[in-house]
């Protein structure tokens, strides 16, 4: 396993106070995020290889804003074909995304 591999479950663990988790939440979504706009209006993305991670922000917007969100997984197919886990946010992606 990878340096930033183990940082990053390392990380996933750790227990939040409740006043950091917001932030926790915006610092996933600015290095991993998307924001777009579609036919149905805004849609935020959220895009990772690492299951951790991409469990942890689902908890956390669940948590937080107590929103649908689609989770989708896909596989890559060029070099190692690692699974890619997609969350995608389409209601409240405005007041998520300020």
């Amino acid at each position: 396993m990878s340096f930033a591999s183990e940082t990053k479950k390392e990380l996933v663990q750790v227990q939040s106070t409740p006043c950091c988790v917001k932030g926790e939440l915006s610092a996933l979504i600015r290095m991993n995020g998307t924001l777009s706009l579609s036919s149905m209006g805004m849609v935020l993305e959220f895009q990772t290889e690492n299951a951790a991670i991409a469990r942890r922000a689902l908890t956390l917007i669940k948590q937080i804003f107590q929103t649908e969100v689609d989770l989708l997984s896909r596989k890559k197919m060029k070099l190692k074909k690692n699974n890619v886990y997609i969350i995608r946010i389409k209601k409240n992606a405005r007041d998520i995304a300020e």
